[in-house]
């Protein structure tokens, strides 16, 4: 079978990616930032509402969920890569298109607790602006694993064809 290029290079994109999150879930300090009165109420109580709402989503991605998600998408790289480099091919995809149906699990329970930690904002301001920005987030997300998840089947098919081909 030959050896596409296709999934080494999304393995590697996947590997950056992959430790920037144990980064933020394993190495990361999380803190309340100490911010200043500007003397207006309205600037105050929205420059709080968005320390909390960010140091919130800090701490839930240091939860032992995404903990163990985090674990179970670096067991499935993992697998993947080393299937790669022994020439387990067709293994290495279904392993990566394993870690990127993993990755859509990990960002519907994103999801739902920041949905969750949207409801409890009290400016409509903020409101707005988060949910506005989870959306683009979400949607990029999901965006890049389906052409993820299509290159990875296109990548299938070509190592596949060429080993039925005999070239």
């Amino acid at each position: 079978m030959k050896k596409t290029k296709i999934l080494i290079g999304m393995m590697i994109l996947s590997w950056i990616v992959l430790s920037y999150r144990f980064y933020e879930a394993f190495l990361k300090k999380v803190k309340l930032m100490d911010i200043p009165s500007t003397g207006d109420h309205l600037i105050d109580s929205m420059l709080n509402e968005s320390n909390h709402f960010s140091y919130q989503q800090a701490l839930f991605q240091q939860n032992s969920s995404n903990k163990l998600l985090l674990i179970f998408l670096f067991l499935l790289l993992a697998v993947s890569f080393f299937s790669y480099i022994k020439n387990k091919f067709v293994f290495a995809h279904i392993f990566y298109i394993g870690y990127i149906v993993l990755n859509f699990i990990k960002e519907i329970y994103k999801l739902y607790h920041t949905d969750r930690l949207i409801v409890d904002l009290s400016l409509s301001d903020a409101k707005d602006f988060a949910s506005i920005s989870l959306n683009f987030s979400l949607h990029f997300t999901f965006f890049i694993g389906i052409v993820y998840l299509g290159m990875t089947f296109y990548s299938l098919y070509k190592t596949h064809t060429y080993s039925l081909c005999g070239s």
